[in-house]
């Protein structure tokens, strides 16, 4: 965004990069969420298994 706002960088350009760190940062913690055995994943609807886990933490 730096280079854009110093006219470095057009706007496509910009969107383009920002886009794409977007995904290899997104990338980079699924894998260090996978990595961390003690992650629970659960679908955002499952309100019961949500609740019950925090319970369960706390």
């Amino acid at each position: 965004i730096v280079k854009f706002l110093e006219g470095e960088s057009d706007l496509d350009e910009t969107i383009r990069q920002l886009q794409r760190d977007t995904r290899r940062y997104a990338k980079r913690q699924l894998t260090w969420f996978k990595s961390d055995h003690e992650m629970v994943w659960v679908e955002p609807q499952d309100r019961d298994l949500i609740v019950k886990n925090i319970q369960e933490f706390i």
